[in-house]
Parts: structure tokens; sequence; C-alpha cells
């Protein structure tokens, strides 16, 4: 069909096709505007732009020109080491260090640039979803007139940049988004972010850390707890931002609302130390050796018994993986609404929107008896309660911009990653980090 150019043939574009071999310099002469309109015409293409940062990034690094896709990461396999306390091929790979002196050469954009540049503030990995919402018959082209027609007759025009991502994403016959519908959001970032390029050689991982992420996101934003999350919710969240933040940042860890993959790695590794049989489930008394025995059997009955969260993993008694990273991050950023939430509902025992001294006394009896039990001078429960009563109106903290969950993934990683450097010292390799064990954020 005139006019239109498929995908796969963007990926099969070479250097040289920018040369127009095909035309004479007599006949760019005699139509100067022959080369400025089929050069627009290309760049309006959906994944062009991705072609031309790969060409760049090539040229600069001095590796060949290939399409985009085939060009190999130089950090691939310096991730692939496994911490010392799981089997080989059980656990993610390392996330490299980030190199400076590395940026992105070119901004990828996502607009076909001759027809919505300036109305189409969309992050550039939302390129290929576009192009697949409007070739809804997957017939493989969209022409410049399909574009129009479902940008114009969509009202994307009067849009704000939520509503539009939130259309986009969402079924045509739905008025939510579900876990689903952000697949392919996490599909294209994992295909075309340089902080991730490290993990195409484990597309296992790459579908824990996809999930990972949805995960994170339907805990944070979906606040009804229903999987069904709505134009309200994504407005009030700040998931527009972190996504534009994975537009703009080379590092991936610096994303640490959502997309961080160290953040995966801490949650993926402390489900797999629980996890001791290894089918992807927990029971009661693999989640009590959590945090070195930190909770208690009364608080582990009530998670079980689902009044905070109903479990997903369809096995009774059973706790899979999503259940656990919902579990994780209320543990750990007990100060975030979910968290708050979570621990309330637990320990609300009559479920009657209030909790009573003698509700909170209840579980810190197991806690005093283990107090007893190793000889330590027991901690009255009066005393607690007015510790309670004091820390309502805390002061602030440093780097209050760094969540508790922030922190304790911070300190778990660096934990985690040192098991792996000692692992790799006496097996004798050569790829010990020598930087300082500091996170990048």
């Amino acid at each position: 069909m005139e006019g239109a150019v498929s995908m796969s043939d963007v990926a099969a574009f070479q250097p040289e096709a920018l040369q127009l071999p095909e035309l004479s310099p007599l006949a760019l002469k005699a139509n100067p505007f022959l080369a400025e309109q089929l050069f627009s015409q290309w760049l309006s293409l959906p994944d062009t732009s991705r072609l031309v940062k790969s060409l760049l990034s090539a040229a600069k690094t001095g590796e060949s020109l290939n399409a985009v896709g085939s060009s190999s990461s130089t950090n691939a396999g310096s991730g692939s080491s496994i911490p010392s306390m799981f089997p080989s091929g059980c656990t993610p790979p390392l996330s490299p260090r980030s190199v400076s002196g590395s940026p992105r050469a070119v901004k990828q954009r996502a607009e076909f640039k001759s027809v919505a540049k300036d109305i189409c503030k969309l992050p550039s990995f939302f390129s290929s979803i576009l192009f697949r919402r409007i070739d809804a018959n997957s017939v493989g082209f969209v022409t410049r007139d399909q574009f129009i027609d479902y940008w114009v007759k969509g009202n994307f025009l009067t849009m704000d940049l939520v509503t539009q991502i939130y259309i986009i994403l969402k079924q045509p016959d739905h008025e939510y988004l579900t876990q689903e519908d952000f697949r392919p959001i996490l599909r294209e970032i994992l295909a075309t972010h340089p902080g991730l390029e490290f993990l195409q050689s484990t597309p296992e991982f790459q579908e824990r850390y996809a999930e990972t992420v949805i995960y994170r996101i339907f805990h944070y934003v979906n606040r009804s707890g229903t999987g069904r999350l709505t134009l309200k919710e994504l407005k009030r969240s700040n998931l527009v931002a972190a996504m534009h933040q994975v537009d703009e940042e080379e590092d991936i860890n610096k994303v640490l609302r959502y997309f961080s993959y160290e953040h995966f790695y801490v949650i993926y590794c402390k489900f797999w130390e629980l996890d001791t049989d290894h089918d992807f489930l927990i029971d009661k008394e693999n989640l009590i050796r959590y945090g070195n025995h930190a909770l208690t059997y009364r608080i582990v009955d009530r998670v079980f018994s689902q009044v905070a969260r109903k479990f997903r993993s369809k096995v009774e008694g059973k706790m899979g993986y999503e259940d656990f990273v919902y579990f994780i991050l209320s543990e750990e950023d007990k100060s975030s609404e979910p968290g708050i939430e979570f621990w309330f509902n637990c320990i609300d025992l009559d479920g009657n929107g209030v909790l009573t001294s003698n509700e909170m006394q209840f579980f810190y009896e197991e806690q005093l008896h283990r107090m007893e039990c190793m000889a330590q001078e027991p901690v009255l429960f009066e005393d607690i309660l007015c510790q309670i009563i004091d820390m309502i109106g805390p002061e602030e903290r440093e780097n209050p911009t760094l969540t508790e969950w922030d922190r304790f993934a911070h300190r778990e990683y660096i934990r985690l990653s040192m098991e792996d450097d000692a692992e790799d010292v006496s097996n004798g390799s050569g790829d010990v980090w020598d930087e300082s064990l500091e996170a990048p954020f």
C-alpha cells in the first residue's frame, strides 16, 4: 500500500539507505524537496527513533552498525553470578554498575514526528504500544491518515497526558486497567532500556522482573485493592512521573518507584530464601523465618487468615509470589498507606476499624514471652504503649525523599551483593567489584 511501511521494514533499513543511492544528484537538484519529504516520511514511522539511536550509539563506541535488536550489551555477562545461598540458575543476575560517560546518544521519542509533533508527550516506549493500538487488525503497517484518524477522533488532543496513557493502555470495553494491560509497557522497557540489556540472556528473569514491577504498581496505585485500576487512582499516583523517569534515566536502579531492578532482586531473593522446596509457594512455617524470625506466630496466623488481603495463589494455606510481594512491601514500608492499612487490618481483631490496647497487647504477649525465654529484661506493655503514643508525631528522617522500603532495599541489596562477591572470591572469579558498595542512589 502506497504511503505505508511495516514494522519489519523499519528494522531492515541500513545506514546507506539514508544516502538514497537510487537517485542521481541531478534528480535531487531538480526536486530539492524530494529527499526532505522522503526523510520526513521515514521519521514518522514508530520504530525509526529506536533505529537512529542504535546506529548513533554504535558509531560513537566503534561497534558495527546493525539494526535495532542485533547489538549486544557489553555488560551482558557481568552480572550473571548467583548468590552463594542459592543453586546455580535459580536467582536473577546482579545489576551491572552504571558506567559514567555513557548517556543516551539520542533521547528516544515515540511520536510519529511529522504528524504528532508537539501534541504527543508520551514516554518513548509507548511507540510500539501506540502502533499496535492503531493497527487494530494486525496488518503490520499504519498510514499517516490512520494515525490522524485515531488521534483526532479519539479526542486525544483535548486529553491530559495521564488520560491519554490510560486510554491507550486499557481495553476498549473496560473502564479500568488490569495487570495484563501493563505488560506491553514492560515488554518495551525490557527490549529498549540500556539498564536492562544484561537481562536479554535470561528471559525467565525478564518475566519475573516484569511481574514484580506490575505487582508493585498495583500495590501502591490500586488503593481499592480490586485489581481494577481506575483513571482516578492513576491520576492520584506518581506512576506517570516514574515512567518519564524511566524514559530519561539510563540507570534503571535510580528509578526507585516501581522500576528499580535492584528492588526486584531483593524481593525475589527474599522469596527464594523462604521457599525451601521451591514450589513457588510459601506456608506459615516458611514465613515465620522471615527477618530472622522477627514475626510472631499470632501475626503470621493473621496474615494467612487473609483479613488484610486475599491471596491470589488459589492454593489453600499457601502464599504465592504475588502475595509475597504485597507482604514484603507492607512489612518493610509500614509508613506507606498500603503498609499502614495492611497491618492495621491484621491487628484489628474484631474488624471494627479501631485498634484498642487489648488488641495490641494480644500480639505483644508473644514477644514478651520471647524476652523471658532469652533471659532478657522484659519491657512492660504499658511502656511500649507510651512509646507508640509518642511516635504518632515523629521528627522528619534524614533524606526524607527515601521511603522505608527504599532504605530496606538499599541495605539488603548491598548484603546480597556482598555474599555474591564473597562466593566469586572463593571460586577464583575475577569479576568482583572493586568499587564502593554504595548503591547508585
